[in-house]
């Protein structure tokens, strides 16, 4: 709406990207019962490897701080009791209760969007690097919104790793072997907890 009008700027749609929401979809349905939701899934090894590495730098100490309570609510809340067999596998150390906390986190969500039956779509991180623009159109499409040709563009160009411009905030890459790279990345020890859990 930033080149209209004020007197015609209305807000159409709205978009909210935020974890601890994972698990308020009924609330988040019952005021917002035309809600869209669409679940973006990372392999587990890929983004439990970055977690660490942010973590390493210094950074989500909030995520970091809320894994220990994370293991209480597990144990506390009956909604989590078919994760208890896990617990004593993850006290063993932050990679393994990161490992439950991203099985949690979309099993919790999926469970509920299904049970409140509100509109969603699952997304993984994987088929959007191996086709960007096939993955971009059909969440456009769910979300009911025409693919501008500038947004075809966009996702081209910076998918390519071929862009002719950068930024300090510019994420053009490869996507596809970026993607194979980061699972490949994930350790063999890790990769035996996400077994594990």
């Amino acid at each position: 709406t930033a080149g209209l009008p004020q007197k015609h700027a209305t807000l159409r749609d709205e978009v909210v990207k935020e974890l601890r929401l994972n698990f308020k979809v009924p609330l988040l349905h019952s005021t917002f019962p035309a809600m869209r939701v669409l679940v973006a899934i990372r392999h587990p090894g890929a983004q439990i490897t970055s977690i660490l590495r942010l973590f390493e730098g210094g950074r989500l100490a909030e995520l970091r701080a809320a894994l220990d309570e994370f293991v209480e609510t597990i144990e506390e809340q009956e909604r989590f009791a078919k994760y208890r067999d896990t617990l004593e596998a993850i006290r063993k150390g932050e990679a393994s209760r990161l490992v439950l906390w991203w099985l949690v986190n979309y099993e919790v969500l999926l469970e509920d969007l299904a049970a409140v039956g509100a509109a969603h779509k699952v997304v993984t991180n994987e088929a959007l690097s191996v086709d960007p623009a096939g993955v971009v159109s059909d969440v456009f499409n769910f979300c009911g919104i025409t693919v501008d040709e500038a947004v075809t563009d966009y996702v081209r160009h910076s998918t390519s790793g071929k862009s002719e411009t950068t930024s300090a905030v510019d994420t053009v890459r490869d996507s596809a072997p970026y993607s194979e790279k980061a699972i490949r990345a994930t350790t063999p020890d890790l990769l035996e907890e996400i077994r594990a859990v």
